[in-house]
């Protein structure tokens, strides 16, 4: 599956088919991780980032 490079501002953007997002298990405003390997790519859904204060709340409501 080929997909177009565009420029928006001073970025490289790509846009990422659904059916990818759906393979990956992605959601709207999670983040995804682009590991390297010379000229490879691979795209993955990044691991959640821990943060206690988020946890804390989780467990006893908002301080």
């Amino acid at each position: 599956m080929n997909v177009l490079l565009r420029k928006n501002g001073n970025s490289a953007v790509i846009t990422i088919p659904n059916k990818i997002k759906e393979i990956l298990g992605a959601e709207i405003d999670e983040e995804i991780e682009f590991v390297t390997s010379r000229d490879t790519v691979v795209i993955k859904k990044a691991e959640p980032k821990f943060d206690f204060d988020k946890e804390l709340e989780k467990v006893y409501g908002t301080i």
